[in-house]
């Protein structure tokens, strides 16, 4: 979980844009990897596209299910229902 918060949160924080990304929050971009595996218990899964289902970027789907072309656009306050 360490490297996980390492890559996302901290690495906000230092580069300062914190405030803008790395959380799912309302206001917030919404970037993220929805995968079918568990990072927690195999970090590499997140490199074998295989078990990639879903990438955010901006609110915007750049591959889902296996197309690799944006899909829908979205804010933090729809990805996250808050």
């Amino acid at each position: 979980m360490d490297a996980l918060i390492a890559g996302t949160r901290t690495a906000a924080e230092a580069l300062g844009i914190s405030d803008e990304v790395c959380t799912l929050e309302t206001g917030k971009l919404a970037d993220l990897v929805v995968t079918d595996a568990d990072p927690l218990r195999d970090i590499h899964a997140l490199a074998d596209p295989a078990h990639i289902e879903i990438v955010m970027k901006a609110g915007v789907v750049m591959k889902e299910l296996g197309t690799a072309t944006p899909t829908a656009q979205a804010t933090c306050q729809e990805v996250t229902g808050a």
